[in-house]
């Protein structure tokens, strides 16, 4: 089953040195579902539209998205700052 959403942020106005859980932006519309699996395992998700739509001639350049989850189980994602296992945002331009 998916607990697990990728949304978009309601703004691009924040600032990663000062955002916390008590100022974090809201969430907005559902970008793509992460479907529940193994622990501790890479996992892909694809928010290709949801980019293109920011960076087309009609967008602004800027693209937030968060992740919310409804399940009681753990979703960990690791920091920039971590030693290992980084998140990253592949862009593949064609």
């Amino acid at each position: 089953s998916t607990h697990s959403q990728v949304k978009r942020v309601s703004t691009d106005s924040w600032v990663e040195s000062s955002i916390n859980y008590n100022n974090r932006p809201s969430l907005g519309t559902l970008i793509n579902q992460l479907i529940d699996g193994t622990d501790e395992v890479w996992v892909t998700i694809d928010v290709t539209t949801a980019a293109q739509e920011r960076v087309s001639p009609t967008g602004d350049g800027i693209f937030s998205m968060g992740v919310d989850t409804t399940s009681s189980n753990s979703l960990i994602i690791n920091s920039s700052e971590s030693v290992s296992q980084r998140p990253e945002l592949v862009i593949t331009y064609t």
